[in-house]
């Protein structure tokens, strides 16, 4: 039998040659000296291990040990040693949700940092047991409520260094209040034909699209090249479709949110909008090609 055969006795991991008279296990650290004893005693223990273990069963699974060895390393806050024993588990018996849900623990430091843990979860979800689920899901749902956060906080952070400012937040009442004075003062600007908004002349910081509202049409907004201040547009609920160059040239345009009803944004809607920072989108709409002409933009998605 040759060194290449040698595995640990403490874990079963592949021994490697340290030296021509030395080897030593890469998981677990424990080491031998190669002498033709250490080989012929190794090779009758394997085979004493193997008869033990067809015959009577005896012998503990070697996916056991590794998810013992797994929650010995997590223990000690090891999470790449944890991990990678997880990660045997889940080689020797795929189907024990144990080590997958392991792998996760490892990868995200026990469930307080980053991960791929989506597909590793959607593999714990078809492997576990359903009386052990609900309570694997109640502490995945804290982690996936905590990684939300995160994710918040640092797109928040970016925004600000990038200086983007978003809409403005009104209440209900208030957002009433504003917008039928708004539409009140500017209705004379403001042409919209069968739900169509066909051309918005109006002035201000904050532009309201009216209620009622089921298209933009191509350069309704064109005009916006002598209205400098206009830095939002308040989008209704109840738009589908937001045409080619709609918001052509809205040059102080900052940030917009697209309602959940938007279906379409064709190509080119916000060309030449060149302070555009954030898009905010409260559905998923089919957003066509260089529908956006800004140098520097971020997007915001609703939560998975």
């Amino acid at each position: 039998m040759g060194i290449a055969n040698l595995k640990c006795r403490q874990c079963g991991a592949a021994m490697e040659r340290k030296g021509e008279k030395a080897a030593a296990c890469p998981s677990c650290g424990a080491s031998i000296v190669i002498t033709d004893d250490v080989v012929n005693n190794y090779s009758s223990f394997q085979t004493t291990q193997h008869i033990t273990k067809n015959i009577y069963g005896g012998d503990q699974p070697d996916a056991d040990i590794y998810l013992q060895k797994g929650e010995t390393y997590l223990g000690l806050n090891e999470y790449a040693a944890a991990a990678a024993e997880f990660e045997k588990a889940a080689r020797e018996n795929p189907g024990d949700h144990r080590a997958w849900l392991g792998i996760l623990r490892g990868q995200s430091k026990n469930l307080t940092a980053p991960s791929d843990h989506k597909e590793l979860m959607a593999k714990v979800r078809k492997t576990a047991p359903a009386a052990v689920l609900p309570e694997i899901e109640k502490a995945y749902s804290v982690y996936e409520g905590k990684m939300r956060e995160r994710d918040r906080a640092r797109q928040a952070e970016f925004e600000r260094q990038l200086g983007i400012r978003d809409e403005p937040v009104f209440s209900a009442a208030e957002l009433k209040a504003r917008r039928q004075e708004f539409l009140s003062n500017q209705k004379n600007k403001i042409v919209l034909n069968g739900g169509v908004l066909v051309k918005c002349k109006a002035q201000g910081e904050i532009i309201f699209v009216p209620e009622g509202t089921a298209e933009i049409a191509a350069n309704a907004f064109v005009s916006f090249f002598f209205a400098p201040s206009a830095k939002w547009v308040i989008l209704p609920e109840g738009l589908k479709v937001i045409r080619a160059r709609a918001f052509f040239g809205v040059c102080e345009l900052l940030s917009i949110s697209i309602p959940s009803s938007v279906e379409t944004i064709e190509a080119e809607a916000f060309l030449l909008c060149k302070k555009l920072r954030k898009v905010t989108y409260r559905g998923k709409p089919e957003v066509q090609r260089n529908a956006y002409d800004s140098p520097a933009m971020t997007f915001a998605y609703p939560d998975d």
